[in-house]
């Protein structure tokens, strides 16, 4: 199961899990850490990090860790341009910026030149510009020099330089994501992830456009999963020339998911919401695609139809409530809903 957003972590879904089939001696549960290269990621492949200073979406000094996975260093993009960073009223993407990413990075480096980054749960919007001006590129309009670069800075500039970006170093670069989305359009970065950031439908249309124009300066080719995190894949691909992999995938590879399966008859499987995105990649849609037997879903809401992915799908609400009484009573809900799954089996 991955986080219900807001509500309640993986660590404590799959130990309050733990605890409810404790009861039941006909089964033998087996439990995989689940993420997709949003938040998280990193905890489910690390067990050592170390601590460094970034700034967050709206350049404020915050803590960010770094982990280490055989001999690459994972950055978590959200650590430092995470939404989760931000309150509610601080949301929106045409002034949020993934500078502290490519402080995150430009360390990272210094102590390893092969890097993995996991590029989910941004509050950005920025093509990855934030980044690129943390790593030494420099932004321009009528030869003036904008600095804490941000869409809403951005929407007339005329000359990127990226002479002091060739200076970076570096092996390689993986970057773990599952969205597919290409960059622009109305299935691009901006109509479809920007408004859960913040943004209203006037901005969508203006964040879209300056996609376009980030897109007509470099005029490199948009490609499927371009338009994850705010478009920082179509930047880390084409100037950075990372190599974009599936992170539910990546991770449950680590874990010998296929093999350590290959007997159970069941999946649980979940996160806070199934909608669009689900059926996009996601990490509930990449595990199922890995398990040959029944597929059961719980979710936080259900928005769209899960037929295809699962082979059947449970909202853990019961009854009427507010938001926050629901986001309470998160882990109790959930709870309830496997013990109902496994009076079943």
């Amino acid at each position: 199961i991955d986080s219900f957003k807001d509500s309640a972590s993986q660590e404590e879904i799959n130990a309050e899990i733990l605890k409810r089939l404790n009861k039941y001696s006909h089964i033998q549960p087996l439990f995989f850490k689940m993420a997709d290269g949003g938040e998280g990621t990193m905890e489910s492949l690390c067990d050592k990090f170390i601590e460094i200073d970034v700034v967050d979406p709206i350049f404020r000094p915050i803590k960010q860790r770094l982990g280490f996975f055989q001999d690459y260093v994972v950055v978590e993009m959200a650590q430092a341009s995470g939404l989760q960073l931000l309150q509610p009223q601080e949301r929106n993407p045409m002034h949020t910026s993934t500078y502290g990413f490519g402080q995150a990075i430009k360390e990272a480096l210094k102590i390893s030149k092969k890097l993995i980054l996991t590029v989910g749960g941004s509050a950005t919007c920025d093509c990855g510009l934030g980044m690129l001006e943390a790593l030494g590129a420099t932004f321009y309009k009528n030869n003036s020099q904008i600095q804490r670069v941000t869409p809403d800075k951005l929407l007339q500039f005329d000359k990127i330089d990226l002479k002091q970006l060739q200076a970076v170093q570096f092996d390689e670069i993986i970057v773990l994501s599952d969205v597919q989305n290409l960059l622009t359009g109305k299935d691009g970065s901006a109509y479809v992830y920007a408004p859960q950031k913040g943004a209203s439908q006037q901005e969508v249309e203006i964040l879209d456009s300056f996609l376009n124009r980030v897109q007509n300066y470099f005029e490199y080719p948009e490609n499927p999963a371009d338009g994850a995190a705010g478009g920082i894949i179509y930047t880390l691909r084409n100037l950075l020339q990372a190599k974009v992999v599936s992170g539910a995938s990546f991770v449950l590879q680590q874990q010998n998911f296929i093999e350590s399966t290959k007997d159970c008859k069941v999946l649980i499987t979940g996160e806070g919401s199934f909608d669009g995105q689900t059926k996009c990649g996601k990490a509930v849609s990449q595990v199922c695609s890995l398990f040959n037997g029944k597929k059961v879903g719980i979710f936080g809401s259900i928005k769209d139809d899960w037929r295809g992915v699962l082979n059947s799908a449970f909202c853990v609400q019961k009854g009427c409530y507010s938001l926050q009484e629901g986001i309470s009573r998160a882990l109790e809900c959930i709870g309830d809903t496997v013990e109902a799954i496994v009076g079943l089996l």
